[in-house]
């Protein structure tokens, strides 16, 4: 619930959210058509909703790459915080479920987790975000940061401020050799 809160927060301030709960439910239909693919044991049972916010999960490392996540632990009686960065610790995470589902299937017992349904949900958001990325930019354009995007824009002129004119410069003095002067 804690990552649905962060991923969801951001996502859906910044796709809206219909296009939230979109994504949502088919990440959660996804990652359960993924854990069938992959599931060869007794019939079971599949909520769902882990695999949906891990589609959250992946749509978010794709555009909240550089986002700090704080974190906090607890072992026995030592607790504290620590941060990392969403392109660290998001594949960390996901590192985690291929080895946990890696487990689960080598294990003789059966898992309570759906490893596999994380793992393609994260797939199945990462993708869905990579695509949207792609679409929502204009072929050929550039790619610019949002805050350098924002920075760029001029100010329009002060109606209060007359505009000021300037006389144009001339050419820094040429050097005996031949080439440009810069230094003077």
């Amino acid at each position: 619930m804690l990552f649905l809160w962060l991923a969801g927060a951001a996502l859906e301030d910044r796709w809206g959210k219909a296009r939230f709960a979109a994504l949502y439910v088919a990440g959660a239909v996804a990652s359960a058509g993924f854990f069938n693919l992959l599931y060869s044991g007794p019939e079971t049972t599949l909520i769902g909703a882990s695999g949906a916010i891990s589609a959250l999960m992946g749509a978010f490392l794709v555009f909240f790459t550089r986002m700090q996540i704080y974190f906090a632990y607890w072992f026995g009686i030592r607790a504290g915080t620590f941060q990392a960065i969403a392109y660290v610790a998001l594949p960390l995470w996901f590192g985690e479920q291929l080895f946990d589902a890696w487990l689960a299937s080598n294990a003789r017992g059966m898992s309570t987790v759906a490893f596999t349904a994380h793992i393609g949900g994260f797939l199945f958001g990462l993708a869905v975000a990579l695509v949207a990325k792609v679409v929502a930019r204009p072929a050929g354009a550039p790619r610019v940061p949002r805050a350098t995007a924002r920075a760029a824009k001029p100010e329009p002129p002060r109606k209060s401020e007359p505009a000021k004119l300037e006389a144009p410069r001339p050419p820094p003095p040429a050097n005996p050799d031949g080439g440009p002067r810069f230094l003077d």
